[in-house]
């Protein structure tokens, strides 16, 4: 969950500086090429499939505001929405932190269960039944939180959920076959 969570903090500051150093750029670009600027706008919306005269008037009216003109040209010549520069890093990662704090506990569940009712050694290599345990609780909550995630997304709710569980499932089978990988190549038992 820590690790989660810094990599969320730290991808999204990233992304924040990498905005904000390319707004500079356009900004300069502007300010120093502005007709090379308004040329390549016009450029731009000629591709999309504007005619000629169309293109250069939105860009005549657009370049009146330089401040508007480089968010436009963020978006329309890298792809970068001037919205993501108002992210929060620490907000991300806090929220990362705490959702894999939280459901990184379902699949401990039923060893825990297991262990506090005395049903369980969880050092004993006979723990299949935990093992199983723990993958249904874990294939549930997937089923849960996709089906969640389409209630902010322009996803049918079990589309959603069979794709968070099949990312899921394909995750898990990833690590459980290098633990096994490793087994073999190091020749132990004990992972």
């Amino acid at each position: 969950a820590i690790s989660m969570g810094s990599g969320d903090f730290f991808s999204t500051k990233a992304t924040i500086e990498m905005i904000l150093e390319e707004k500079k750029r356009e900004r300069w670009e502007f300010e120093n090429y502005p007709e090379g600027e308004r040329e390549e706008m016009t450029e731009i919306y000629i591709n999309k499939g504007l005619d000629p005269r169309t293109a250069r008037d939105i860009v005549d009216i657009l370049s009146r505001d330089k401040d508007k003109f480089v968010d436009v040209m963020m978006v329309e010549e890298l792809g970068y929405s001037t919205e993501d520069q108002n992210e929060s890093p620490t907000q991300n990662g806090l929220v990362t932190f705490g959702s894999f704090l939280v459901f990184g506990v379902v699949p401990l569940l039923g060893y825990f269960v297991s262990l506090a009712a005395g049903f369980v050694d969880l050092m004993s290599p006979s723990s299949t039944t935990q093992f199983i345990i723990a993958c249904v609780l874990t294939g549930v909550t997937l089923l849960i939180m996709g089906a969640v995630k389409s209630l902010f997304v322009s996803q049918a709710w079990w589309y959603a959920a069979l794709f968070t569980f099949l990312v899921g499932v394909l995750s898990s089978a990833s690590g459980y076959g290098a633990a096994v990988l490793l087994k073999v190549v190091f020749n132990t038992n004990n992972l």
